[in-house]
C-alpha cells in the first residue's frame, strides 16, 4: 500500500498526476489545505492518515464495513499517532467539532463519523483531567496503553 500527502493553496490550487507507470499495489491519496500553522497542518495530516490507514487495516483484516466500533477506532487511532508521532496530545486536537445542526445537510457517512469524532473526543477527555496537553514521557502513558490495549497500536519503546 503506498499513499501520497498533497497540500494544496488556500486559493483552491490544482492538483494533476502527471502521467506515469503505475507502481504495483494501490495507493491513497489525501489532500490537504495550505495554513499558516504548519504545526497544525502536520498535526492534522498524522491523525487523518492514521484514522484512514485504521480502516484500510480493518477492512483488509476482513472486520464488518459498517461495524459500529470503525469510526470511533478510527479516530482513536488518529488521537494515538499524534500521541506517539509527536510526543504529546493537545487537548485541542482530540477529534470532535461536528455541529449536529448540519446534520440534516450531510450524507449519513458524514453525519456517523462526526458523531463519532464528538464522542471519541469527549471519552480520550478523560486522559487529561486538568491538563491542556499530555506528553508521552509523562501522563500520556495511560492513553499510549489504552491506544495499545483497545486497537493494538504500537507501545513506544
Amino acid at each position: 500500500m503506498r499513499y501520497r500527502l498533497t497540500i494544496v493553496s488556500d486559493g483552491g490550487g490544482i492538483w494533476r498526476q502527471l502521467p506515469h507507470a503505475k507502481p504495483p499495489g494501490q495507493t491513497v491519496s489525501f489532500w490537504f489545505p495550505h495554513g499558516p500553522d504548519t504545526d497544525a497542518l502536520r498535526r492534522r495530516v498524522i491523525a487523518t492518515t492514521a484514522h484512514e490507514f485504521q480502516h484500510i487495516a480493518t477492512a483488509l483484516a476482513g472486520q464488518a464495513r459498517r461495524g459500529r466500533q470503525r469510526e470511533p477506532d478510527a479516530y482513536l487511532a488518529g488521537a494515538c499517532a499524534q500521541l506517539l508521532i509527536e510526543g504529546a496530545l493537545a487537548r485541542a486536537d482530540l477529534p470532535g467539532g461536528h455541529d449536529p445542526r448540519a446534520d440534516a445537510f450531510l450524507p449519513e457517512a458524514a453525519r456517523r463519523s462526526g458523531h463519532a469524532g464528538n464522542e471519541a473526543g469527549a471519552s480520550l477527555s478523560q486522559f487529561f483531567g486538568d491538563a491542556g496537553i499530555l506528553y508521552i514521557k509523562g501522563a500520556g502513558r495511560d492513553l499510549a496503553q489504552h491506544c495499545h490495549q483497545t486497537i493494538g497500536f504500537p507501545l513506544q519503546r
